[in-house]
């Protein structure tokens, strides 16, 4: 998951996206996914700036609301 974020932040989100579809595709759950993307998140010292991490938080949280709602495409 650790190079999923690192992708995202050099701007690879193709090599990002692959990277989640194979894991999906291994049969984990979105929620299970994005909890696990939020513990990396919180621990990575790949972002530049604290305001940076914590809108992709911000934005996992999110998506985990709406997942938590009904809402289980990959998009």
């Amino acid at each position: 998951m650790q190079n999923v974020l690192k992708a995202c932040l050099k701007g690879e989100f193709q090599v990002a996206c692959d990277n989640i579809n194979i894991v999906f595709d291994e049969g984990y759950n979105i929620v299970d996914l994005i909890n696990t993307l939020t513990r990396v998140m919180q621990t990575m010292n790949e972002f530049k700036t604290e305001e940076l991490r914590l809108n992709y938080l911000k934005e996992a949280s999110i998506i985990k609301m709406r997942t938590l709602e009904g809402n289980n495409s990959k998009l």
